[in-house]
């Protein structure tokens, strides 16, 4: 039995749908048909029954299979025909392929529409064009994005002249770097800066001083200095706050809160007051032309220019137009190609170099101004509306001198100063060079490297390049003569955008003095405005040994010492860890964290007692003496030994009483001296 929709062969006649396309069988099973034995050398129907009997069907159906089904299937399986085949001669046997479809004798009236069988239709599977387009577009787009830079890059410097490709690397490198801290949002009501320092001396540090006679032991427990600093900026008030803590107990700590408006001061120090003391400042600046109202004005006015995001971004956009058209127009650029090698690395860069003269300068400047003076729109950005709407309008009633200020008249006077400053540049007249600039470019359009020579002066030069897997770099200051007076240089390991195992060496006048020993340095994270590195930075053996040679024993007690350093910074907050070491030992650790952030709304303290009163109240002995009591017990707290205690505390009653002295001085100034003058000096010379 076969499938009606498709042809397929159904394994049961009882089955409910076809398991080749999932169409209802809507069929009984048809009677087995008697046949007989057929040759296996044959493929003739002549032998098949006449009439066979045909299942009742509901509808006229047309049924196909493959062409080869009948020869293939059980003689069982072949649907009975109505008449009996005309029988092939057995000298031209006809292949059961071969066998048309005929009419079969209806016994049902469900039978009476013919039963084609036809060979199926093979379906067309889109996978296999998609597949291979999708995998070759994946494989251009891979190919672009490693290679599409170098590509433009090679097209701009075929298309373009030396100078416009100056220009063109130049300006995407200014507008990258400063856009890589335009990514930091520091967009904040209350800006506040938290930090906090500590200083922490090891065992090792202490075994150190114990071969000077110095037993740290003996004074303190543990060896853990900490600084706190906060800072918070309000519209009109700046709060700073520091603690001093040793062994994480805080010693003394204390705020100040400015108040801007009216220049006041407001100081707490807990260990001497819990009040807000209160210095009036304004008596100081009354002596002088200053305002303190001005002041807070100004920065009113300042903030709200950069919460202006519209005037921000046109400004924004008109500077980068000037820059690259200052560029354009700046001086004449050869263009050559320069295999450069530093520290064992060579890397073949494009070299743009140009000789300035004044008269270079000047015509760079004058074709800025002129540009300028002919822009009405960047006229009307600059004049009014940031100078005239955003500082001159908030001010005019407020600040002396702005109060007759005209927007016409701030147009004249613009027009006016670029035409002086034209006239002065035209002055400018000699050729003679002055400096020659030079930058570097790498295959990517990247400037690796700049120079500046000022002639018969001195020259500048930074410089990297990357090969085979390392990337070298140079920082150099040379003579007139060309003798380096200064230089840092090495190369590091580089994979992925990530530097490592790199030695560098920093020298003057052709002596090593330190060396670098770079254990990681992200540089993807450096595009960013980050910084993620790891390093370790220590003298060279010979110039410590020089250091030493004059030192005695110290030279056998002191190692070479080291710094290693690890910086982490995400723009927003840093850390920044540092660890002394003699060889391997530790002796101080040093660490700094900071972070930016959105503070509490600076207010300005309504209850406080004016400072000058409350200093009358410390000169008296007992108030003193009761502010050091509490500093005693924290130090007490902190782990200074009690013998340490004992001793401040004399030398606090020291101070505060005073030994009494005899005079035996008389007013006649009649002294009574007994005095003998006949001594008898033995001196024993030796």
């Amino acid at each position: 039995m076969f499938c009606e929709k498709c042809g397929a062969q159904l394994p049961d006649a009882n089955v409910k749908f076809c398991a080749s396309c999932g169409a209802p069988v809507n069929a009984a099973p048809a009677a087995e048909a008697p046949v007989k034995d057929v040759p296996a050398d044959t493929n003739s129907a002549a032998e098949a029954p006449a009439a066979a009997p045909v299942v009742e069907k509901e509808a006229p159906v047309t049924e196909t299979v493959p062409e080869n089904a009948v020869a293939d299937a059980p003689a069982e399986a072949v649907p009975a025909q109505p008449a009996p085949v005309e029988k092939a001669s057995p000298e031209a046997p006809v292949p059961a392929a071969e066998i048309p479809a005929v009419e079969v004798p209806a016994e049902t009236p469900a039978a009476e529409q013919p039963v084609s069988v036809a060979a199926p239709k093979k379906k067309f599977n889109p996978l296999k064009v998609v597949i291979p387009v999708v995998a070759v577009v994946v494989a251009l787009s891979i190919a672009f994005v490693a290679f599409g830079s170098q590509i433009v890059n090679t097209v701009k410097k075929l298309v373009m002249s030396p100078t416009d490709y100056y220009a063109d690397v130049e300006y995407s490198s200014i507008v990258n770097m400063f856009g890589a801290a335009d990514k930091k949002n520091f967009d904040y009501n209350n800006p506040s800066v938290k930090s906090n320092t500590t200083l922490e001396i090891s065992d090792y540090a202490k075994e150190l001083l114990n071969k000077f006679g110095i037993n740290l032991d003996d004074y303190i427990e543990g060896g853990k200095i900490s600084i706190d600093y906060n800072v918070v900026s309000s519209a009109d008030a700046l709060k700073t706050a520091m603690a001093l803590s040793l062994n994480d107990t805080e010693l003394v700590g204390g705020e100040l809160i400015y108040d801007l408006a009216n220049w006041a001061v407001y100081g707490k120090v807990p260990l001497i007051s819990e009040d807000s003391l209160f210095i009036d400042m304004s008596e100081m600046f009354a002596q002088s032309d200053y305002d303190p109202e001005q002041l807070s004005l100004v920065l009113t006015v300042v903030s709200d220019i950069l919460e202006d995001e519209k005037l921000m971004d046109k400004l924004e956009d008109t500077a980068k137009e000037y820059l690259k058209f200052m560029l354009k127009n700046s001086f004449e650029f050869e263009k050559e190609t320069d295999k450069v090698k530093i520290d064992g690395v060579t890397q073949s860069l494009t070299k743009l170099s140009a000789d300035i003269s004044e008269e270079d300068m000047a015509k760079m400047l004058i074709a800025v101004l002129e540009k300028l003076n002919d822009d009405e729109a960047a006229k009307k950005l600059i004049i009014e509306e940031l100078l005239y709407n955003k500082i001159v309008e908030p001010l005019k009633d407020k600040v002396v001198g702005l109060e007759d200020a005209d927007l016409e008249e701030g147009y004249d006077e613009f027009d006016e100063g670029i035409e002086k400053a034209i006239d002065a540049l035209k002055d400018m007249d000699d050729d003679d060079e002055v400096a020659t600039y030079t930058v570097w470019v790498d295959s990517k359009g990247n400037i690796v490297g700049r120079e500046l020579n000022i002639i018969d002066e001195a020259t500048v030069r930074y410089l990297t390049v990357n090969a085979g897997g390392k990337c070298a770099f140079e920082l150099v200051a040379e003579g007139y003569d060309g003798e380096k007076l200064f230089s840092f240089e090495g190369s590091a390991k580089q994979s992925f955008g990530v530097l490592k195992n790199g030695v560098y060496t920093l020298s003057a006048e052709g002596q090593d003095i330190i060396t670098v020993e770079l254990e990681k340095l992200d540089l993807t994270k450096a595009e960013k405005g980050e910084i993620d590195a790891k390093l370790r930075i220590k003298l060279v053996d010979e110039v410590f040994g020089e250091l030493m040679s004059e030192a005695g024993d110290l030279f056998g007690i002191i190692s070479s010492p080291a710094i290693d350093a690890e910086i982490v910074s995400d723009g927003k907050s840093s850390s920044i860890k540092l660890a002394i070491m003699m060889g391997d030992k530790l002796v101080l650790t040093l660490t700094n964290t900071m972070s930016v952030g959105e503070g509490e709304t600076v207010q300005v303290p309504s209850d406080y007692v004016d400072a000058e009163e409350y200093a009358a109240k410390l000169q008296n002995a007992e108030a003193i003496e009761a502010i050091f009591d509490k500093l005693l017990e924290k130090l007490e707290q902190a782990g200074v030994k009690s013998d340490v205690i004992d001793m401040l505390e004399q030398s606090l009653q020291a101070g505060l009483n005073p030994p009494e002295y005899e005079n035996n001085y008389d007013n006649d100034y009649d002294y009574d001296y007994d005095f003998d003058s006949n001594y008898d000096y033995d001196y024993d010379l030796g």
